[in-house]
């Protein structure tokens, strides 16, 4: 479990504040109406409060019979409304109109800053466009200068920390968080950024005493619980994190954190448990590739490896990859189809694999099918893939070794000699080069 994905369980407040299409405006014609010496024109004010009564669509049918000269409050109605129809969920084929939308509340927000730059609700509309390109920098910039953090409520100081703490500028996010928690100590929006602020940094214990306190209130959230789950591993309460992700499943039962929970199980020694708890999500059609990838490892853990090569005949061919043909052949190796394993092998390596220990892993398979002239090429290929100088692998090097030992079977004592050699040049202590000289040795006399 990584903080990315915990970051997941953070509220939205960006795409969720605000979404009342008069709330700002409202305030501002209050007070550009109550300020002196500024004064509202009268046509502008029925038309403002014309257009509140309305949804966005009657909010712009409204303003576009606006008898008067353009003004600033009009626009920011009228880029509000744009706004609301821009972030309105529909048809994915009405994407276009909802792009436009945006581009004319941003034009129409600008001009609003234009005439008048300090024109907050101007600021928000911009912040909100940003959210919802997935901009968050300027989301960051313009909701801090929407909002003074004295008078925000804890709406916009939710808003304004989300923004923040998206766009990387945790400072910001943590201010906007302390403010609004030492002024609304019981809002849950605020105190569940401050949990990612804290999990974002590593701040496990901090993060622990606030999930903690947020699950005494909401027992069912499963996000929480997860929380739970990643503050209790980062410090070391191994049974208190697995029980936070059992519970989590319990909550809400999600193909994610069933895989999660039953990782999570391996690792802790509980194959059977992780079998049973991942198997439900083999039962679908056309599982995902990593999901029976994990299952399939699961089971060998579990020592049912038929089940394993049953799940991973699932996945087609095209979309396997690399560690799929080496679960196959670590599979069909542990049921003891050695030719099965070979096979995926050589699948693995005439798709460019260069691995000297999946070489070298292959040459012993090719032994052991009797096929010498085919180990002896892997192992020559596993030996030299990564040079003979002193930096190559130990996977190369007993590549190497592997191959002085072949020959040494098939009586080649001159080549076997160069090897070993060569490889006590390096490693002068290496016991299995030594142990193989010796032998070399041994064979050189009784041949005399």
């Amino acid at each position: 479990m990584n903080r990315a994905e915990l970051a997941l369980g953070a509220p939205r407040l960006a795409l969720g504040a605000y979404k009342g299409l008069f709330c700002a405006i409202t305030m501002a014609l209050a007070a550009a109406i109550a300020a002196e010496p500024v004064t509202v024109p009268p046509a502008v004010a029925a038309t403002v409060q014309a257009a509140q009564a309305s949804d966005s669509a009657g909010a712009l049918a409204v303003i576009a019979k606006h008898p008067g000269p353009p003004h600033p409050l009009i626009d920011l109605v009228a880029a509000q409304a744009h706004l609301t129809l821009a972030e309105a969920v529909g048809d994915p084929a009405q994407e276009k109109d909802r792009e436009s939308h945006a581009a004319e509340a941003r034009r129409l927000a600008l001009a609003v800053l234009n005439a008048e730059p300090a024109n907050r609700p101007a600021h928000v509309v911009l912040a909100r466009l940003a959210v919802r390109a997935g901009d968050w920098r300027t989301a960051s910039r313009e909701a801090a200068a929407s909002f003074d953090l004295g008078n925000a409520d804890a709406a916009q100081l939710g808003f304004l920390a989300d923004c923040a703490r998206r766009a990387g500028d945790h400072r910001l996010a943590a201010m906007a968080v302390s403010t609004g928690i030492l002024r609304f100590p019981q809002d849950r929006a605020l105190r569940r950024i401050d949990l990612a602020l804290c999990i974002d940094s590593g701040r496990a214990e901090d993060a622990r005493t606030i999930v903690l306190d947020l699950l005494a209130e909401s027992p069912a959230d499963p996000a929480l619980w997860r929380n739970l789950a990643w503050c209790a591993q980062a410090t070391n309460r191994m049974e208190e994190s697995l029980a936070a992700l059992e519970a989590a499943l319990a909550c809400r039962d999600e193909p994610g954190l069933r895989r999660q929970l039953a990782e999570t199980q391996a690792a802790r020694d509980l194959p059977q448990a992780a079998l049973a708890t991942i198997r439900p999500l083999l039962s679908v059609k056309d599982p995902e590739p990593a999901v029976v990838l994990s299952a399939a490892r699961i089971a060998s853990a579990a020592g049912d490896p038929a089940q394993g090569r049953a799940w991973l005949a699932l996945v087609p061919a095209a979309k396997r990859t690399r560690d799929h043909g080496l679960l196959v052949a670590r599979l069909a190796v542990q049921v003891g189809d050695r030719a099965a394993a070979g096979t995926a092998l050589d699948t693995l390596i005439a798709a460019g694999e260069a691995d000297p220990a999946v070489l070298t892993w292959a040459g012993q398979l090719a032994e052991q099918l009797d096929q010498p002239a085919r180990a002896e090429a892997l192992y020559q290929q596993a030996a030299g893939g990564e040079g003979r100088g002193p930096g190559r692998s130990p996977a190369a090097a007993a590549a190497g070794l592997r191959l002085a030992a072949l020959y040494l079977r098939q009586n080649r004592r001159d080549e076997a000699a160069l090897l070993i050699a060569a490889h006590l040049a390096r490693q002068p202590d290496d016991q299995q080069a030594l142990a193989l000289q010796a032998a070399l040795n041994t064979r050189k006399n009784t041949a005399r």
